[in-house]
């Protein structure tokens, strides 16, 4: 490890030790120079179980190198020399890029280590390459040569040349690849190994190397060593595979074809295809071959966002390419294309995190082994042999809920509805009295007295619930007692004919340990085969409680019944004051005089349309915003910005854009002077000088901004006053022509009572006639300030780009940076074309000091109209390394599917 990789190998050491590893771990550098003192001091701080090795000043004070061969070692030839070197008997020797899914420690456990002491793997299959062990040596083949004419004498070595069975059969050997081995993962065990081996290793790194360049870098030495030696080894049974480049567009230009980096399957010959690792350094790293080799990479060697296939587990077998385009040599071409598994998406998100914080130098994220992912119930239960497919596509409704709770692991389950609005942390009901008797917290359903459906309906030739009591079969779930009603069913509404609705399960607490298997596999029972033989509830609702009924199990019901809210589009309060109509409520399931609202189960509460925009009425949808089908196309665009500041009913209307990044609140700004006074608050734009269009171009014969004031339609809008420029306006860079560009509009905030409806009205006029007829921003930017100018309302800019404060304590308020988050701002497609400053930005440092609006300097050096020439700089204040780590966790978690992370809203900050 070095300097340039120390993110990649300090992310990689977190997470061997999130799956449980918990090992020595040897990093091994050569020289002091490779790892400077702070780099030292983060390895050593953030893990107790860590050695630093440098393996080159120890052999070199030993004799066992000379300085000028130690030189030699400053790249991947480090790793046979740290193989030689190092004192641990079980090695795993690892890539600092590796992304591992499972313990590698695990592979001890498999056949070929136990054999062998070894656990090699296979690199791509290169037929057309003439290099390395396919070259020539002195006119004959290295390998057969090689084998032929090495001097086992030298190493004690009896027998002379006797080529394994593995090298005679393997595709070097014949000439089908000048690649065999990958060494990203290296499992050896020194002590079975024998020195003759490490010796053999010692002398292809020292001396033959320098001799014949048998190897793409290091890859060779190790399984070649034991060759020479006639030592046994084991090489995975499978070839090598990689995951689908979504850089490169793999599943939509050849989707069984996948360029990406190398992955590889456990080396197991029995049992299912098992994903172990991949050899990443493109999934981790937004530049992996550094930011000047841009315009020039592969597109299969960028980035990769997310890849989302793998190639299918196979034996090792060469590329055939007939029928298929050319393509990179990377390309596992014709082999095939299978989805990668759930839980990879997570993982990478968590190596991301973790990598993002050393480079941001947000070292808290270090401390995080979740994965942020969403739990795929179905897919899992489904693959142990739980459910069947056909059974699993049934639970893709309400149905869930109960799978849920069957399938968790966790101990306290709490089950929420998506549309549970929560007054009260639910977890506080485990304090009381009734969940510390029974371990449950349930809560009633409306009474429906005249229903005959569900628990009270018609089965055969009873009602539901006594037949089923009767009729249920215990003994199948090893239940001795039989039917014996608890005195709660007996008593319940449900049993005694007054409501077909007992549970409404919009919030279930149980405790999964004091319920016991049973309860959970008479669940099971109703939810995968009951509930096809009788509708006895109305969805999922009823299965809880008859759940633990039926296995004798205690359970508490609030001793509530469940109320409800007013509903106001149905006038209750004012129709009907004593009957409410509305969402259900229900309260604290506790027994005290002060009656607690606990939560609202109201989907009506939060969705405009909660059973769908085409299920309103005719009528109700003509009262829906409308404008015609041409023109609502042309808001696909940032012009729908201004659209939505006139469409919302919002008051206080805080208009962002989706790639600002927030240190504060920007509610904040409301508490402010120039908010209060106005109920505005604008920014200002860069300055950008020379430019004759937009706000500064020429309008027919007059300026823009000149003409717009003195010829605006101001009766149209029922404006009074003169037509003449404001105060604001006068003093505007864009009026006196010192840029095309006045106001930002990346967050625009406006109170749309203070302003009025004129100001509206203008700025509608603005984005559906005025801006087809002259191009007066550079989209939506203009719109805001100019509408308020017109309708002659006041409005407030920022003195600067930070908080609006006037004070000796600049405080930032927020980036506008879509290059901070998205590793492709610009689009895949113009990486090669984009400027520096627009390719993404992976640790900014510095910010430009607060300042008021100042035109940018002359320079003599050319600047693109981004930069602020001569403006200054000042360090980022250290929150922000923490804030946009959490951005980048939560646009990368939405980006590869990993829902999870949204629920995270730590910074990640702290010093070791």
């Amino acid at each position: 490890m070095h300097d340039k990789v120390l993110a990649m190998g300090l992310s990689l050491v977190r997470e061997l030790r999130c799956l449980g590893n918990e090992e020595l771990i040897q990093v091994y550098h050569c020289g002091q120079s490779e790892l400077s003192p702070e780099s030292t001091n983060m390895l050593l701080s953030s893990d107790n179980r860590m050695e630093l090795v440098d393996v080159c000043s120890d052999l070199e004070q030993k004799g066992v190198l000379t300085s000028e061969m130690a030189g030699k070692f400053k790249s991947w030839w480090i790793k046979p020399l740290a193989m030689y070197h190092t004192d641990i008997r079980h090695v795993i020797l690892m890539d600092v890029d590796d992304i591992i899914i499972k313990d590698p420690a695990t592979l001890r456990e498999l056949s070929g280590y136990k054999e062998t002491g070894t656990t090699f793997f296979y690199d791509r299959v290169l037929g057309d390459c003439k290099e390395f062990l396919n070259d020539e040596d002195n006119k004959e083949k290295y390998l057969p040569r090689l084998l032929r004419t090495f001097n086992y004498a030298m190493f004690n070595i009896t027998g002379g040349e006797n080529p394994s069975d593995h090298v005679l059969n393997s595709f070097s050997y014949s000439g089908k690849s000048c690649h065999e081995m990958d060494s990203s993962l290296v499992l050896i065990d020194k002590k079975r190994t024998g020195q003759t081996v490490l010796d053999i290793m010692f002398w292809f790194i020292t001396q033959e190397r320098f001799r014949f360049r048998f190897s793409w870098g290091d890859k060779e030495t190790f399984w070649l060593a034991y060759e020479l030696a006639h030592a046994p080894y084991f090489f995975s049974p499978w070839g090598v595979s990689v995951v689908s480049s979504s850089s490169n567009k793999d599943m939509k230009k050849h989707p069984d074809s996948l360029c990406g980096s190398i992955l590889q399957y456990m080396p197991d010959p029995s049992g299912d295809a098992e994903m172990l690792y991949v050899n990443g350094k493109a999934l981790m790293d937004p530049y992996p071959q550094g930011v000047d080799y841009v315009p020039k990479a592969q597109w299969n060697n960028m980035f990769n966002t997310f890849p989302t296939h793998m190639t299918p587990r196979q034996p090792r077998r060469e590329v055939n390419t007939t029928g298929h385009e050319k393509m990179y040599i990377e390309c596992l071409t014709g082999m095939g294309a299978t989805p990668l598994p759930d839980a990879f998406a997570g993982m990478l998100l968590r190596r991301r995190l973790h990598y993002l914080g050393i480079v941001t130098g947000v070292l808290g994220s270090l401390d995080h082994c979740e994965t942020f992912q969403t739990v795929d119930a179905c897919s899992d239960l489904a693959s142990r042999k739980i459910i069947n497919d056909e059974m699993a596509g049934k639970f893709k409704n309400w149905w869930i809920k109960p799978l849920a709770v069957y399938h968790t692991d966790v101990r306290h389950v709490m089950l929420m509805d998506v549309d549970d609005i929560i007054i009260k942390d639910p977890a506080i009901l485990r304090e009381l009295e009734e969940y510390n008797k029974t371990g449950t917290t349930f809560f009633y359903d409306r009474v429906h007295g005249i229903c005959t459906e569900f628990v009270i309906g018609h089965d055969g030739d009873g009602k539901y619930l006594p037949k089923l009591f009767s009729s249920f079969p215990y003994d199948q779930f090893n239940m001795t007692k039989g039917e014996n009603p608890s005195e709660h069913v007996l008593e319940s509404f449900a049993y005694t004919g007054k409501t077909c609705h007992e549970m409404d399960s919009s919030l279930v607490l149980i405790d999964k340990k004091r319920a016991g298997q049973t309860v959970m596999d008479v669940m099971l029972w109703f939810i995968t085969k009951e509930r096809f033989r009788f509708a006895y509830p109305f969805g999922d609702k009823e299965t809880f409680w008859l759940s633990f009924e039926i296995a004798h199990i205690p359970y508490s019901f609030s001793p509530w019944g469940v109320s409800v809210v007013s509903s106001s589009p149905n006038k209750d309060v004012e129709k009907h004051p004593d009957s409410l109509c509305g969402s259900i409520l229900q309260y604290l399931p506790d027994t005290n005089d002060n009656p607690q609202m606990l939560y609202v189960n109201g989907k009506a509460l939060l969705d405009p349309f909660p059973e769908g925009v085409d299920l309103i009425t005719k009528t109700r949808s003509n009262n829906m915003f409308n404008t015609s089908d041409k023109m609502a196309g042309q808001f696909q665009s940032w012009w729908i910005k201004p659209l939505a500041m006139y469409h919302t009913d919002l008051r206080h209307v805080m208009l962002m854009d989706v790639d600002d990044i927030f240190m504060k609140s920007p509610a904040t700004l409301r508490d402010l002077e120039g908010y209060r006074s106005t109920g505005t608050t604008f920014f200002y734009d860069r300055v950008v000088k020379n430019c004759r269009k937009f706000m500064s171009g020429m309008d027919g014969g007059m300026q823009y901004m000149d003409k717009l004031i003195t010829t605006f339609d101001y009766k149209r809008f029922n404006i009074s006053g003169e037509a003449k420029p404001s105060e604001n306006a006068l003093k505007s860079f864009a009026y006196n022509n010192g840029t095309c560009h006045e106001m930002d509009s990346s967050l625009v905030l406006i109170d749309k009572e203070r302003v009025g409806q004129a100001a509206m009205d203008v700025m509608f006029w603005f984005i559906t006639e005025e801006r087809f007829r002259y191009q007066f921003s550079f989209g939506d930017k203009e719109t805001f300030w100019l509408s308020m100018e017109i309708a002659h309302v006041p409005y407030f800019f920022s003195p600067w780009g930070y908080m609006p404060i006037d004070d000796n304590n600049p405080e930032m308020l927020y980036v506008n940076g879509k290059a901070l988050v998205d590793p492709y701002p610009s689009g895949v497609d113009g990486v090669a074309t984009a400027r520096r400053q627009n390719l993404y930005n992976t640790f900014p440092t510095h910010m430009v000091p607060r300042q008021k609006r100042t035109p940018t300097k002359l320079s003599r050096q050319q600047f693109t109209i981004e930069c602020m020439v001569g403006l200054g700089s000042t360090l980022l204040p250290e929150s922000f390394a923490g804030a946009l780590m959490r951005r980048r966790l939560h646009f990368l978690g939405v980006t590869t599917g990993v829902l999870g992370s949204l629920q995270h809203c730590e910074t990640y900050e702290h010093d070791f």
